[in-house]
């Protein structure tokens, strides 16, 4: 991924966290804020049953990584790969 892409998805995941720039289908966090390592990095939640750790590559190095929970890790890999 190219770091203008990796850039765009780490602020699409602080976007929805925040509630800022809605786009159909965002996840939002509703109030709630980053407190545990254990919570999603977009809604919040600490999931219940799965969680999926999402990392992203730069020229063959990791350029990211966050861990979500599996609904906001299929929206946010959805937009990801649709580009």
């Amino acid at each position: 991924m190219c770091g203008w892409c990796a850039r765009w998805l780490a602020q699409l995941a602080a976007d929805a966290r925040s509630g800022e720039g809605r786009l159909f289908g965002q996840p939002g966090a509703n109030g709630r804020h980053l407190v545990f390592d254990d919570q999603c990095a977009v809604c919040c939640e600490s999931p219940a049953e799965r969680a999926e750790r999402v990392a992203w590559e730069r020229e063959e190095q990791a350029a990211g990584e966050l861990f979500l929970c599996v609904p906001c890790a299929r929206w946010l890999l959805g937009l990801a790969t649709s580009g």
